[in-house]
């Protein structure tokens, strides 16, 4: 429940600012992040799940935050309304390239470098980008293989999947939609003046490549 108290307490800070525009952005993203771990919940174990539907998910649990909060923090420095949905747009396409490496990590990653278990969202059944690419590449009794260790409950190791996985660089292919994200998040910052502000912006995405490094 840590979670929920954190936005509690920020709801709280923002409830008493006579701008009542900074609460209405964070109530309505913790609305959409309900939403989106209710969305998680309800594909789980579902092998037909589509990339769109993947994309909608990870949007709602995750980078709708990220987007309120660059949003929040442009509009509170003084920004104008087009300037803090320009930040908003950064946040979110940044909240997606997180998102989609954090998944990465899940089947990839080292236990002691990312500080967490992993393998969670195998385990829960809860398919992730490379998942899904993998399931759509994989074809014949490869591919019934995979559906049958995938509809296992609780799921499969992620040492299990991660040949299928490795087979049709899956991996590769999440980590180049993530690229993807950021390219586009620091083409929404390019209209801020020259800055150590704009900088750290800008250099944000280093870390959440970095993360897989």
């Amino acid at each position: 429940l840590t979670g929920d108290v954190l936005f509690s307490r920020a709801l709280e800070a923002l409830g008493r600012l006579d701008d009542p525009r900074p609460l209405k952005i964070l109530s309505h993203a913790c609305r959409l992040i309900c939403e989106g771990e209710l969305l998680q919940i309800d594909g789980r174990y579902n092998t037909d799940l589509e990339e769109d539907a993947y994309l909608e998910i990870i949007e709602k649990k995750t980078a709708v935050l990220f987007g309120a909060a660059a949003e929040l923090g442009a509009m509170l420095a003084g920004a104008t309304e087009d300037e803090s949905r320009r930040l908003y747009a950064y946040g979110r396409r940044i909240g997606l390239a997180f998102q989609i490496v954090d998944d990465c990590l899940d089947l990839t990653g080292v236990e002691a470098a990312a500080g967490k278990s992993l393998g969670s969202d195998l385990r829960n059944g809860e398919y992730t980008l490379p998942v899904l690419h993998m399931l759509a590449n994989t074809a014949g009794a490869a591919r019934q293989q995979a559906l049958a260790l995938l509809r296992t409950q609780p799921g499969p190791s992620r040492e299990e999947v991660l040949p299928y996985v490795e087979r049709t660089g899956s991996v590769e292919y999440a980590m180049r939609a993530a690229r993807a994200e950021i390219r586009r998040a620091r083409d929404e910052v390019a209209f801020l003046p020259p800055s150590a502000a704009r900088r750290a912006l800008v250099d944000v995405p280093e870390y959440i490549l970095g993360r897989v490094s």
